[in-house]
């Protein structure tokens, strides 16, 4: 209703996703304020394996059509929602716009990424160009992993709500450290044919547009992860030593390439 406490209007209108890039329209549509409340549920295309996925998934957003016509629902707007709705439900922020701004900062922080300069989570796009989109695409890498579609649903809820109130994702430090192992095997070639230049083959195989350099957010987070730095390194009998007891390669010892 265009309120802080975002109260629905009961108005509610549907759309179809009938193209094969995942784009839909919602016509005739009558709104009392510029904020809505968006779900799509689907399929999707999994950028791990190449292949379709084998049940749906949810993802929500919150956004200002104020002055827009297009939104992306992705992998930020649904990671941001739990947060963006607390914000304006408890007078933290006052616009929706606001309150966007300030949980994006809060997640992509929680992969170790700046987004300074970034646009809003509606405007990101995994075959878009530049950091933001391939920060985006790298989020989405990380968070997949091996998991199922389940799996993956159980874990953008509980990253949603971990950071729900006070912004930060403090309370999964296994699974965090799961996420890092998984990355750190995939860059360093320790999972057989599944690597990071497979799944950039993957993706833009798809034939959906250019691939975005996703990569370099990949190895910072789990490099961060391991208390490594920024620099990629390699696993070596020398310094710099992995300080996350909670990762599996714990205690080994890595330097910078």
């Amino acid at each position: 209703d265009g309120s802080r406490s975002l109260v629905q209007t009961g108005r509610t209108f549907g759309g179809e996703i009938i193209t094969d890039d995942g784009r839909f329209s919602v016509n005739n549509v009558s709104l009392k304020s510029s904020y809505v409340r968006m779900t799509a549920n689907g399929f999707y295309r999994n950028e791990v394996t190449g292949k379709n996925s084998t049940a749906s998934i949810v993802l929500n957003a919150y956004s200002d059509l104020q002055a827009r016509s297009s939104v992306n629902i992705n992998l930020l707007t649904h990671l941001e929602y739990y947060r963006v709705g607390y914000l304006m439900e408890n007078g933290l922020e006052s616009t929706i716009k606001a309150s966007k701004k300030r949980a994006q900062k809060e997640i992509f922080a929680a992969f170790g990424i700046d987004n300074a300069g970034f646009g809003y989570s509606e405007d990101l796009d995994v075959f878009g160009e530049g950091d933001q989109n391939a920060a985006l695409l790298a989020m989405s890498i990380l968070l997949q992993g091996d998991r199922s579609e389940a799996d993956l649903s159980a874990l953008l809820a509980s990253f949603g709500k971990d950071i729900e109130k006070d912004g930060k994702w403090d309370e999964n430090a296994v699974t965090r450290a799961k996420i890092a192992d998984w990355a750190d095997s995939v860059d360093l070639g320790l999972k057989g044919s599944l690597t990071l230049s497979k799944i950039e083959s993957n993706v833009s195989g798809w034939g959906l547009g250019t691939v975005p350099a996703f990569q370099k957010y990949v190895r910072n987070f789990w490099c961060r992860e391991y208390g490594l730095g920024d620099c990629f390194i390699v696993p070596s009998p020398t310094d710099p030593e992995n300080t996350n007891e909670n990762v599996a390669r714990a205690a080994s010892m890595y330097v910078c390439n």
